[in-house]
């Protein structure tokens, strides 16, 4: 068995802490029963125990005595939460039975019964800095029945017990100094040699007790009674024998009417207290918790319970195993003791990666636990389910992976072995990642096996855009699906922001969201389609608008691309002899020049043309009609009407 020591700092534990009192100096605290006996009686004495999701059962930490059928007498140190220790009711069980150590990392079922608790109940006036007030109280959640009690001793101390014996009996270790020997009842009596208000010391050499007897019972016997005269508090050593020096307990004497108030008047009463029981049918009449009666969980839902308790929620997570058979509960503990041995998380580990590891390092326990059922998604799927769990969501995890074949879960793990051993486990979110597919190409298309798509014609799921993978497949791959001509960001072969069939090219200084093509047929802008884009797939290439005139019309649509005049939808220019709309005709919607009428005769009576050149008139007439053309040629006029 793992020594107490060592669990305690595998948890981060300190089950005892540093005190001190006014007799001799105290360099470090011990408790457990060193060259004591074997026992297997004294069944009213019992192991205070722990176990934690995710770590299993671990054993015993302190010692109790069961003066009642529903309360255990114990040491305020080893219940009151600490910087190092703060057991909770729901992960502490009173054992009783003569050996506590776990079987296999579980409850050793056979040897003895585990009771939980529901209630701690720490001394008032208890101060972790000494020695004073270490007493509490630990209530059961079920009542023991055919285990006899011991009273509390309700006499006072007085100086006929200087250099009395007092049986000791606990589950500590047998070594101080190495830590061996825990969770095994023993027993040993040792002389007490002083005392003062709260306390009193024993020391025998050669025995005494040691880490994890504390809260355990000095046992006085009294007209053939055995009574509770003392609580394990802690003790002192030296270099070479930790437990080798005395020994400071608790005197129950001077704590009895408190005891008795506790016992006698406030017993929690799930009636009364709704969160006391882990489901509202566990609340039996007589106002006790009978955790059986919730406890029909399967290991799989006890599990996706625990997956969805916010951390450090314990009072959550207890709920959850409560709610467990007995038969789940030693499943789940099997599979939590394989993962934080084979695959704890590690800071920045995604959850498929975590997933992975447990998968793979401990499946026949995960498949004892969770009886994880098969789909028929592809490798394809799996992972991209397992791109959209959040950080530490194993249930999603185990959904992606379910929901996948027996095919796909091999793909997916030969990808996954790949990936850690030669790129230390990159981000899959990134389908271009260089180093997944130059060094695991082939387990990268296998799992993500590519569907050969039309990057012109073709479609694609949305949120995705047809682009060549780094083997020069083409492939739908995830993109931001920006709309024609919206801006992006140009780039190399990555889909980027443009949805399918488009292509992010460069346009002055910004990029904009262009048509792919295979021929300038298939730009239906008037562009032109250039060729080449990916040099894996030469064929494709983007449509590009060719401006010669910088008119902002493609030659493709303008009828005269050396012009800038000349566009589809320009204003005609009436006189320049070019059709600027592109409509095929030229100068329309100008008027055109008429013959001027005939004046009549003249003041002279004679008879005379009104044509050009005829009299100081039609001279004037000819200057004016040049001087307007040319104003319109410059100044762009049109249709200006003019009289002689």
């Amino acid at each position: 068995m793992t020594d107490v020591r060592q669990f305690l700092v595998l948890l981060g534990f300190l089950a005892f802490s540093s005190t001190a009192w006014s007799g001799p100096p105290l360099p470090e605290p011990v408790s457990p029963i060193v060259n004591g006996v074997v026992e297997t009686g004294w069944h009213q004495v019992g192991a205070l125990t722990v176990k934690l999701p995710g770590f299993g059962y671990r054993g015993a930490f302190c010692t109790g005595t069961l003066i009642h059928p529903e309360w255990v007498l114990t040491a305020a140190h080893c219940v009151a939460p600490s910087p190092e220790f703060s057991p909770e009711p729901w992960s502490t069980y009173f054992f009783l039975g003569n050996d506590a150590q776990p079987v296999s990392g579980q409850m050793p079922l056979d040897n003895g019964l585990f009771v939980q608790a529901d209630r701690f109940f720490v001394h008032p006036d208890y101060n972790p800095n000494t020695t004073r007030n270490d007493i509490a109280l630990v209530h059961l959640g079920q009542r023991v029945e055919g285990v006899a009690t011991s009273s509390p001793y309700t006499k006072k101390l007085n100086d006929s017990f200087y250099g009395k014996k007092v049986l000791y009996v606990g589950f500590g270790v047998t070594n101080g100094t190495s830590g061996e020997g825990s969770g095994i009842k023993r027993s040993t009596s040792v002389s007490m040699i002083t005392y003062d208000q709260t306390t009193y010391v024993s020391m025998t050499p050669g025995t005494g007790v040691c880490f994890g007897d504390s809260g355990g019972p000095g046992l006085w016997e009294e007209n053939g009674e055995w009574r509770v005269i003392g609580v394990n508090s802690t003790g002192w050593g030296t270099r070479d024998d930790a437990c080798g020096g005395g020994s400071v307990h608790t005197r129950v004497d001077t704590f009895v009417p408190w005891i008795f108030d506790l016992v006698e008047n406030h017993a929690p009463d799930c009636r009364t207290e709704r969160d006391l029981c882990i489901c509202s049918k566990g609340c039996t009449a007589s106002g006790k918790c009978d955790h059986s009666l919730c406890a029909t969980w399967p290991c799989r839902a006890v599990y996706d319970c625990l997956q969805n308790c916010p951390a450090g929620d314990y009072y959550c997570q207890y709920q959850c195993e409560g709610r467990g058979d007995m038969a789940s509960l030693v499943r789940l503990e099997a599979m939590q003791d394989c993962f934080s041995k084979e695959c704890y998380a590690k800071p920045g580990m995604t959850a498929e990666e975590l997933f992975t590891c447990r998968r793979t390092e401990c499946g026949d326990a995960m498949e004892g636990c969770l009886l994880m059922t098969q789909g028929d998604g592809t490798c394809r799927d799996v992972l991209a389910c397992l791109q959209e769990c959040a950080a530490g969501d194993e249930s999603c995890s185990l959904r992606c992976v379910e929901s996948g074949s027996a095919s796909a879960a091999e793909q997916y793990d030969t990808l996954w072995r790949c990936l850690d051993q030669e790129c230390g486990v990159p981000d899959l979110a990134d389908w271009q990642d260089e180093c997944a597919w130059s060094r695991c190409g082939g387990p990268m298309e296998m799992c993500v096996a590519p569907v050969d798509c039309d990057p012109v014609f073709g479609e694609c799921p949305e949120g995705t855009a047809c682009m060549p993978n780094p083997l020069g497949r083409l492939d739908c791959i995830p993109s931001a699906g920006a709309a024609l001509d919206e801006e992006c960001e140009p780039g190399d072969e990555l889909a980027g922001d443009c949805g399918h069939g488009l292509w992010c090219r460069r346009v002055g200084q910004e990029g904009r969201c262009r048509p792919m093509c295979y021929r300038d047929a298939d730009c239906k802008d008037g562009s032109q389609c250039q060729a080449g884009i990916w040099p894996s797939v030469d064929v494709v290439g983007v449509c590009v608008c060719v401006d010669r005139d910088g008119d902002g019309v493609c030659s493709g649509l303008d009828c005269d691309d050396t012009r800038g005049s000349v566009y589809p939808g320009a204003e005609e220019v009436c006189g320049d002899g070019l059709d600027n709309n592109c409509d095929g005709q030229t100068d329309e919607g100008c008027d055109t020049e008429e013959p001027l009428p005939d004046d009549g005769p003249s003041d002279s009576g004679g008879c005379h043309s009104a044509g050009p050149g005829s009299g100081n008139g039609g001279f004037g007439w000819l200057i004016l009609v040049v001087l307007l053309a040319v104003i319109r040629r410059w100044t762009g006029v049109r249709q200006l009407r003019y009289i002689r």
